[in-house]
C-alpha cells in the first residue's frame, strides 16, 4: 500500500468579517481501503488516544475513530507544520465532544464528523465557533431525515431545486451540525433547531439561518450523494477556493491511510481565499 499518494488534502478556507478575519482547514478521507495495521494508525495516535483505540472492540468504532483523529490532525498540521501528529492529542469531552490540546499560541478547535463511507473534520480558531456534519442522502435514510424537518423547512429548500432526499439530507445535517456548535447534540428535540431564510448562496451551495439561534448561520453543499453542512456565526463569511468543500479521497478514492512523514511534510493547503 503507497500511503503517499493517498493522504487527506486539508482544504484551506477565510473567515471574513469587518473587524477581523480569521482562516481554518477542512479535511476528509474515505473509509474503504481501511487497514486497522499496528504500523499505520501507531503513527497518528497520541499514547492516550492508542489506548482508547485499543480498548474498541467493534471495527466500525475503530474506524470512525481513526479516520476522524487522521482527518482533525492533518487539518491542524497545517496550521502548524512543526507539530507531530503523535505529539497532538484530541481529547474526548464529557458529552463525546472533540476537544483539541494543542500548545499553539492560536486557540485552535477542532469538529469531526462522521458518515457510513466517509469521515471530515474542520479545524479553526476559537474566535470562530463552527461545527459540521455530513450524510448520505439515500432514499432509505431520506425518509428518516425528513420527520425530523418541518414542511415550510422542505418547501423553502425543494422551492431551491432540491429533491425530495436532498432537502431532507440538507435539513437534517444542518441541525445537527448546530446541535454539535452549541454542544447540546441530539439531546435536544429538532424542533428547536428551526430552520429559517433557506436560500443558494451567490458562492455556492446553500444558506439558512435558525429560528432559535440568531447568531449562527449554516452553509450546505451537495456533493455527489453526500449533503456536507457547516454552522458557522452570522456575520461570518466562509471563503472556499472553487466555490465549496471538496470531498477528497472520498469512498471511491481512498485505499488507506496517509503516513506521518507524508502529513509533517505537505503544508502546502488548497487556496481558499
Amino acid at each position: 500500500m503507497d500511503l503517499k499518494k493517498t493522504y487527506p488534502i486539508a482544504q484551506h478556507f477565510s473567515l471574513e468579517r469587518k473587524e477581523l478575519s480569521d482562516e481554518g482547514w477542512f479535511t476528509c478521507l474515505g473509509i474503504n481501503g481501511f487497514d486497522s495495521n499496528e504500523s499505520q494508525w501507531t503513527q497518528w495516535l497520541h499514547p492516550e488516544e492508542a489506548t482508547y483505540y485499543q480498548s474498541l472492540s467493534a471495527q466500525n468504532r475503530k474506524q470512525s475513530f481513526l479516520l476522524g483523529r487522521v482527518c482533525a490532525k492533518n487539518a491542524y498540521l497545517n496550521a502548524n507544520p512543526q507539530e507531530s501528529p503523535p505529539n497532538v492529542h484530541i481529547q474526548t469531552g464529557i458529552f463525546k465532544d472533540p476537544i483539541l490540546q494543542n500548545q499553539s499560541t492560536t486557540q485552535w478547535q477542532v469538529g469531526i464528523t462522521h458518515s457510513k463511507s466517509i469521515a471530515a473534520a474542520l479545524v479553526f480558531p476559537a474566535t470562530h465557533p463552527m461545527a459540521l456534519d455530513i450524510e448520505e442522502w439515500d432514499t432509505k435514510r431520506a425518509t428518516t431525515m425528513r420527520t425530523q424537518c418541518h414542511t415550510e423547512e422542505l418547501h423553502c429548500l425543494e422551492k431551491i431545486g432540491l429533491g425530495s432526499a436532498a432537502s431532507g439530507a440538507v435539513g437534517w445535517t444542518a441541525k445537527e451540525a448546530i446541535s454539535k456548535a452549541l454542544r447540546t447534540g441530539m439531546t435536544c428535540p429538532f424542533k428547536l433547531f428551526g430552520l429559517k431564510s433557506i436560500e443558494a448562496h451567490p458562492d455556492g451551495g446553500i444558506t439558512g439561518l435558525f429560528i432559535n439561534f440568531c447568531q449562527y448561520q449554516f452553509r450546505s453543499w451537495i456533493i455527489e450523494d453526500k449533503v456536507l453542512s457547516i454552522v458557522l456565526p452570522k456575520r461570518t463569511r466562509l471563503i472556499f477556493s472553487k466555490n465549496g468543500p471538496k470531498l477528497t479521497n472520498t469512498a471511491s478514492k481512498a485505499h488507506g491511510l496517509p503516513s506521518v512523514h507524508d502529513a509533517s511534510h505537505s503544508h502546502s493547503p488548497v487556496s481558499g481565499s
